[in-house]
């Protein structure tokens, strides 16, 4: 089984999802081809993967600061993807739509992950 969790900020640009690093420098959209991590190709990776059972926990739906000033960009939250088989992708909000901050260290989508996450069943 394989496990990748995500929590920070997301972009989508063109249909395509986009998880940014916490140093990256994103002057325009056309950064987020070198320096942000395309889920696609990320899903792609863990496609060819020896897991049989592949769980993907994205809390990354966010503004996209590039969206008024270039076509093609959305102004928030993340795409629809299409998981591989055998992988389940779990997100912080549905597609399109931005997920909360929250007011304390995690975003209300992490707490209540980690709170449920230990309960039996």
């Amino acid at each position: 089984m394989g496990l990748f969790y995500y929590a920070g900020h997301g972009i989508q640009a063109s249909g395509k999802n986009y998880l940014i690093p916490i140093d990256a420098k994103l002057n325009d959209e056309f950064d987020l081809d070198f320096q942000a991590i395309d889920v696609n190709s990320f899903l792609g990776t863990v496609q060819s993967s020896s897991a049989a059972i592949n769980i993907v926990i994205l809390d990354a739906c966010r503004n996209n600061p590039f969206a008024t000033t270039s076509r093609g960009l959305s102004a928030g939250g993340l795409a629809q993807v299409n998981a591989p088989a055998g992988t389940l992708i779990a997100y912080a909000t549905a597609p399109g739509q931005v997920a909360l901050d929250g007011d304390g260290n995690n975003s209300p989508y992490s707490s209540a992950l980690a709170a449920s996450i230990t309960q039996p069943g």
